[in-house]
């Protein structure tokens, strides 16, 4: 989605520390918004053309794929000598 730019105002930066609010109101409004220092151009507030949405995912693992072994209950042949450590 691309927005045309109306028009641009142009601010010094003791003016902009002033008006911010009201530069980000332009801003919003379509217009483009400089910032200069001593006459030259330093900062250009524009409207954000894009807003990635990212698919918002649930859960600590997110949408990453789990593989559960299927035989992760199965009984261990040699209990004792596991707690042990023999194993």
């Amino acid at each position: 989605m691309k927005m045309a730019i109306l028009e641009s105002m142009v601010y010094t930066v003791a003016e902009a520390k002033n008006k911010l609010p009201e530069l980000i109101k332009q801003a919003e409004a379509g217009m483009s918004v400089t910032i200069t220092k001593r006459g030259i151009p330093v900062v250009e507030i524009v409207r954000k053309t894009e807003d990635p949405i990212k698919k918002r995912v649930f859960g600590v693992l997110g949408d990453k794929k789990v593989v559960i072994d299927e035989d992760w209950a199965r009984p261990q042949e040699d209990l004792d000598a596991w707690l042990r450590g023999d194993v």
